[in-house]
């Protein structure tokens, strides 16, 4: 039996934020505003890219005015949003295919944060309600965003533990060593459901239940609400490098139906959220259908490819429900 937290604690989620993340009593945490950093990317085509926050600590090149003077989307997440350039993240990517459709004008604010899930989600959401948006969109990621808030209800160190194999520690260890990226971005989640029983299924609901809030947060404010849900690397960039893939895999003796339980809870989730009439994008099948690779080899986030592909299926998804809504307005 997990053991609960008192209270939710952002240090918990980030024990050092370093010069990047600032802890706020409201939102959990945020991204300092008015920061600048320049990461060096053997893998981008100029070997490097740089993202900016502005004066609200979002991921914009430029500052974001309390005042909206147009159709005003906020778009919230981790770090999924935040590794490539600040312009070309798909919430800024969307508000340039947005505006090439004729909404001009539009903003699409990019919230994205590190360390985050759901829960918090919904606290920076009810951070930035100053701002107004019309539109909120939840990027879900589907790797670890359903465990995030378990290990936000839940002490997994102070809990009992199941009856764990001598090689648990070992293989995390092994797999940290030589496959970070997919540890963090998928696999970690995907061991942890196999080894502790229930967990997913706990996961699952946690996570739905904040969404459920989220919703009934937008529905009093007058907000609509999309969903977009990022798979995994290991989900469909599975022609790129496959070796290195298949030892990702080994080194934590996953099988492929084991790895596959984001994708399942995904679709799981997809489904659910229609029922509750909430818009949902999940880009899984089309991405893996698709040859070219959507992810850093590096560490696994979406790679500047991917967050282009994303937004323009964003657009395709979402700009109908948008039209309609803007009719009801």
């Amino acid at each position: 039996m997990l053991v609960r937290r008192k209270e939710l604690d952002a240090k918990t989620l980030c024990p050092d934020p370093g010069a990047v993340y600032v802890y706020d009593a409201r939102a959990g945490l945020l991204l300092v505003p008015d920061h600048t950093e320049t990461w060096e990317w053997e893998e981008h085509a100029e070997g490097r890219f740089r993202w900016s926050t502005n004066n609200l600590g979002l991921l914009e090149t430029q500052p974001t005015e309390r005042e909206k003077h147009g159709l005003r989307i906020l778009v919230t997440g981790d770090s999924h949003l935040m590794v490539t350039e600040t312009e070309k993240s798909f919430p800024n990517a969307f508000e340039s295919e947005l505006r090439r459709a004729g909404y001009e004008g539009c903003e699409v604010l990019d919230s994205g944060v590190g360390y985050t899930g759901p829960r918090l989600y919904l606290r920076r959401i009810e951070r930035f309600l100053e701002l107004q948006p019309d539109v909120v969109i939840v990027s879900f990621f589907t790797g670890n965003d359903f465990w995030d808030d378990l290990l936000t209800d839940y002490d997994v160190l102070a809990s009992p533990k199941p009856a764990l194999d001598r090689g648990y520690a070992r293989r995390l260890t092994d797999c940290q060593d030589h496959h970070a990226g997919a540890l963090y971005q998928g696999l970690n989640q995907a061991h942890f459901f196999k080894h502790w029983p229930g967990t997913a299924e706990l996961a699952y609901s946690l996570a739905l239940a904040s969404l459920d809030e989220i919703h009934a947060l937008c529905r009093r404010q007058g907000m609509a609400l999309f969903v977009v849900l990022l798979p995994t690397k290991i989900a469909v960039d599975v022609e790129d490098e496959p070796d290195v893939r298949a030892a990702a895999l080994a080194s934590l003796a996953l099988s492929e139906e084991d790895a596959a339980v984001n994708v399942r809870l995904g679709e799981r989730l997809a489904r659910e959220l229609a029922e509750r009439g909430i818009p949902t994008l999940d880009p899984t099948a089309e991405m893996r259908a698709d040859p070219r690779p959507f992810y850093w080899r590096r560490d696994h986030h979406l790679a500047t490819s991917g967050h282009l592909f994303v937004a323009q299926a964003m657009l395709a998804a979402f700009e109908p429900e948008l039209r309609k809504w803007k009719t009801k307005r």
